[in-house]
């Protein structure tokens, strides 16, 4: 790969790089945060971009044959770049922000989680698609929270703290470092299950909506799974509600 020596050169060779920036920040949000060396991360950015931009550099070559018309010239881009960008220079930034997003789109729909589980229960697709990191990768949190995807169940939890209280509440967010340090916190969503130290009566915490647990001071925690309740249809809701209830427009 030659290094770009003008700023134009180096402009596109940056916006070239922006699918796999994308991807990498979508990846640091549902993943759990890994400690990887430099060359590693440059690798699988650069890995990323040049799928995506491949993927859209196909796209565009195939809509040059299929519309020759409205589309760039490629022998007249190499021949005489500035002669026909000067010409051209509408129908240039047009296709070039059109292929720059939608090779970002192919970079997001790479790193989207709920895809991947999709096309992981395909028959062919599913043994090349890895849906979770290796376990060695990940928390016993992370192991815990997401046996099942979001949409499908939720996380329940009750945690014991060192000095013999409890707390129990739905899961609502935890921290996405990697390795299982007692640097990390977790927060519950209301209702709020509280049992004071030396007690056997668990109470609601009335006007508490969420609690922040760190995970220094938690001695174990207990997680249970509830399914979610499938969105009823349209057609459902409409045939269910009742006649009185409806409000003509």
């Amino acid at each position: 790969m030659s290094v770009p020596v003008t700023f134009l050169g180096l402009l596109l060779f940056v916006v070239l790089l922006w699918p796999g920036f994308l991807y990498s920040s979508i990846q640091a949000r549902v993943r759990p945060e890994r400690q990887l060396t430099p060359l590693r991360e440059v690798v699988g950015i650069v890995s990323v971009s040049l799928t995506a931009d491949a993927i859209a550099l196909l796209v565009f070559l195939l809509a040059r044959v299929l519309l020759p018309g409205d589309t760039p010239v490629i022998g007249d881009m190499i021949k005489t770049p500035a002669q026909y960008a000067s010409e051209h220079y509408r129908l240039l930034i047009a296709w070039g922000l059109g292929l720059l997003v939608f090779a970002l789109l192919v970079a997001a729909v790479m790193a989207a989680p709920r895809l991947r589980r999709r096309l992981a229960r395909t028959s062919h697709l599913g043994r090349m698609v890895k849906t979770r990191p290796h376990p060695s990768a990940m928390s016993a949190w992370w192991l815990a929270f997401t046996e099942y995807p979001p949409e499908v169940a939720r996380c329940h939890l009750g945690a014991v703290l060192t000095d013999g209280s409890f707390y129990s509440g739905w899961l609502h967010s935890f921290s996405q470092a990697g390795g299982d340090g007692p640097d990390r916190e977790l927060t519950l969503r209301a209702p709020i299950g509280y049992r004071a130290p030396g007690t056997d009566t668990v109470e609601v915490l009335d006007g508490v909506g969420m609690v922040v647990l760190s995970a220094r001071q938690m001695s174990s925690l207990l997680v249970s799974y509830r399914a979610r309740e499938p969105r009823p249809s349209p057609a459902a809701v409409s045939q269910s509600a009742d006649p009185a209830e409806v409000v003509a427009p």
